[in-house]
């Protein structure tokens, strides 16, 4: 029996690595975590545009791939594509890259009280690494249910 982690545990572990969840950036901080490990599929999400720029033409328009793009909502991603995870290695880089952007002068808010406590985090980072593998998709699982077809 394979055991994973649930992606919320795992984002809960790194939020204690943050200062308090009251600073004025750890809502956006948690925000781009997701995105961190998340990302769409890419077969949903070119159906998604392929039908907005379809929608768009109808009405005249003659969109280029940044206006397709901008006119989805992030409701409609969210009703119409899956999210699927990055990989163990990409989610791994981008969980740094988020970290390296907040820490330090850059994670302070209007008073100068930094978002990460670097020490914290830099233990969290040492401890939390080995379980990146554990919140992956599996390989050959189907996450979701078709619904509302006939």
């Amino acid at each position: 029996m394979t055991i994973r982690l649930d992606i919320w545990h795992f984002t809960r572990r790194f939020a204690a690595g943050c200062s308090t969840d009251s600073h004025q950036l750890y809502a956006t901080f948690m925000s781009r975590l997701s995105h961190c490990i998340f990302m769409w599929d890419q077969d949903d999400l070119k159906a998604a545009k392929d039908a907005k720029r379809a929608e768009l033409e109808a009405g005249g328009r003659h969109p280029s791939e940044a206006d397709v793009l901008r006119s989805v909502s992030r409701s409609e991603l969210a009703l119409h594509c899956r999210r699927i995870t990055r990989g163990t290695k990409e989610t791994q880089a981008q969980i740094h890259r988020l970290i390296q952007a907040f820490d330090g002068d850059a994670g302070r808010d209007s008073l100068g009280v930094p978002l990460i406590n670097s020490a914290r985090m830099s233990e969290i980072i040492k401890s939390q690494w080995k379980h990146v593998a554990c919140i992956q998709d599996p390989p050959g699982v189907q996450l979701y249910a078709q619904t509302g077809s006939s």
